[in-house]
């Protein structure tokens, strides 16, 4: 990002202002933005422009219609969870993100750009394969090492296979778009500005081999059984007499974060929600209880509420993957603070956001907390 000038210094609390006020003005009209209206913005605008209420509305429609876009491909059956879903959200977020921090300098545009070639080609009935991450003109290629584990697992195998994900494709897009937004910092304002962003980088590539462990742990059938060498006239017992069903330790996520005052799930929640329907349609014996928190701001009553509500969208989306509602409880906790000296206060609230798991019947399976959908409002 940019350092702004002197002059953007002195209106940057009117540019907040206008920021502020579209974006409720957004956020009041977002049932009635249609992708298909000839009218709808198709950019965002010209730099030197983005100071009115009215242009700064028009660019949050604009990144508003990115987003309807994929909720439409997800309402027609395309996975969430799949790799040219997870790269074009995470490029709108990219633009999202530094179009919110006043980036001037062009990466804005770049990055809509990519989401946008990235669900025509999606709407074309296109984009199950790989495919490249180019580092745009305002970012560099930094973290060769993470560069060279990008293409190592790529290399392994297709994108999809028929309409299912690969395992770990998800992860693994979203760490190339990281990559590009890494860049961006460094080319800015150097390697500490960029402290952050690489260290979401290296947790999306645990993420990805974490997700491979998994899926081999799912895959890998048990070793048959071979009889002993015992005397000729006993038998070789049943195969549950010698050696139990089992597998590699399986991992679970125990947590899922949201945004200020949500309830909603947002795009990366509902990939790692996906995993957990998963484990527990595998294993029925497993049941859940649903412990859901909010931040620090706001009165009791109200957090009590969203708490609530979290709780409920996160039972109704694990029924919907397929899980029975007797299994799933919920508790809503209201308001936690998260003391943390070496957090912002702002990542702080973003962790509070939550809904963390409490499993009842796990065996064999080891469990993780998990970052990767924090949502900070910043």
């Amino acid at each position: 990002m940019t350092r702004p000038t002197s002059r953007t210094v002195q209106r940057l609390p009117q540019w907040r202002a206008a920021l502020a006020l579209a974006a409720i003005m957004l956020t009041a009209c977002a049932q009635t933005i249609e992708v298909e209206d000839p009218k709808a913005p198709t950019g965002v605008a010209p730099v030197k422009t983005r100071i009115s209420d009215q242009v700064i509305a028009g660019d949050l429609g604009y990144i508003q219609s990115l987003r309807g876009r994929l909720k439409k491909l997800n309402d027609a059956g395309r996975p969430l969870d799949e790799y040219s879903m997870c790269k074009a959200q995470a490029w709108v977020d990219f633009g999202y993100s530094e179009y919110t921090d006043n980036d001037r300098a062009g990466i804005v545009e770049e990055a809509l750009a990519e989401a946008n070639t990235l669900i025509t080609i999606m709407e074309g009935g296109g984009g199950y394969e790989w495919s490249d991450t180019p580092v745009t003109p305002h970012s560099q290629r930094v973290r060769e090492d993470l560069w060279t584990f990008i293409a190592d697992k790529k290399a392994a195998g297709p994108a999809s296979t028929g309409t299912k994900p690969a395992c770990a494709a998800c992860a693994l897009a979203k760490l190339e778009v990281q990559m590009v937004w890494i860049g961006n910092e460094y080319r800015d304002l150097g390697w500490r500005h960029a402290d952050s962003e690489i260290r979401a980088a290296e947790r999306y590539r645990k993420a990805v081999d974490d997700e491979l462990a998994s899926c081999a742990a799912f895959e890998t059938p048990p070793p048959p059984a071979r009889c002993p060498p015992v005397a000729a006239e006993k038998q070789c017992p049943a195969v549950n007499e010698i050696l139990p069903v089992g597998r590699a330790p399986l991992r679970v996520p125990i947590n899922v974060h949201f945004a200020f005052d949500r309830s909603s799930i947002a795009n990366e929640s509902a990939a790692i929600l996906s995993r957990i329907a998963e484990l527990m349609r595998l294993h029925p014996e497993i049941t859940a209880t649903l412990i859901a928190t909010t931040d620090t701001r706001g009165t009791t009553e109200y957090n009590a509420g969203l708490s609530m509500r979290r709780g409920s969208s996160v039972r109704v989306y694990l029924i919907s993957a397929g899980v029975e509602a007797q299994r799933l409880k919920v508790e809503a906790a209201g308001e936690v603070s998260v003391d943390d000296p070496g957090l912002k206060r702002i990542d702080a609230f973003a962790r509070a956001r939550r809904v963390n798991f409490t499993f009842e019947g796990l065996r064999d399976i080891e469990t993780e907390r998990q970052l990767l959908d924090l949502q900070p409002d910043y």
